[in-house]
């Protein structure tokens, strides 16, 4: 069950990236995504890691993440980087 919450947690967020339209849209309830099954697209069954994107479709994302989404991206690694501080004191680690 984790497995599946985690897929359809990452299938989102990438969306999201992927799509600036959708990115701008109201989230979701998690009950709703939850309503809607996962696949995987037929060119990953067998594929290791499991991922929901192809390399090309990557590649894609990657620069993105470095011309169009560059804001979006920057305040996507933000809050991961606040989230592993607040992570690392609440662990006594850093």
């Amino acid at each position: 069950m984790t497995r599946s919450i985690i897929a359809r947690a990452l299938v989102w967020t990438i969306t999201s990236v992927a799509s600036p339209a959708l990115a701008q849209d109201a989230v979701p309830a998690f009950d709703h995504l939850l309503a809607h099954p996962v696949a995987l697209k037929p060119e990953l069954v067998g594929v290791h890691p499991r991922v929901f994107v192809t390399a090309k479709e990557l590649d894609v994302l990657r620069v993105r993440a470095k011309t169009t989404h560059k804001e979006e991206w920057a305040r996507a690694l933000e809050g991961a980087s606040a989230r592993r501080e607040r992570r690392s004191r609440w662990s006594g680690t850093r």
